[in-house]
């Protein structure tokens, strides 16, 4: 027997359809995809793990990162969760405009679409 080495493999059954094409249905979707791995590989199938709405092992995107805020005078430093968020970047930047009282000019250097 030979061993599966591909990632795929866990997530995707193998089969043969009617017309004897090595086929693989995914676990979580029912997707078909082409599986006959000495000609098409497996990439097809690696890029279906990670966008398959049903697979429940996706990464939901949603992890926080780590920031580093400085705590007293003692150089302690605080590590806490953070997620960026761009609608309070937005409101942040605007109030530090409105609050050190600085030019707009310095905002048409900056793409506003982007901001």
């Amino acid at each position: 027997m030979v061993k599966e080495r591909s990632m795929a493999c866990r997530y995707f059954n193998k089969f043969t359809d009617a017309e004897g094409v090595k086929k693989a249905r995914c676990k979580f979707c029912s997707e078909e995809y082409v599986a006959d791995t000495k000609h098409s590989g497996t990439s097809n199938l690696l890029l279906h793990i990670h966008k398959c709405l049903t697979n429940p092992y996706k990464a939901k995107g949603s992890q926080k990162t780590l920031g580093f805020q400085p705590h007293g005078l003692t150089g302690d430093v605080l590590v806490i969760p953070w997620k960026f968020d761009q609608e309070a970047c937005r409101r942040d930047l605007a109030h530090m405009i409105i609050k050190d009282e600085l030019p707009l000019f310095l905002l048409k250097k900056m793409d506003l679409e982007t901001l």
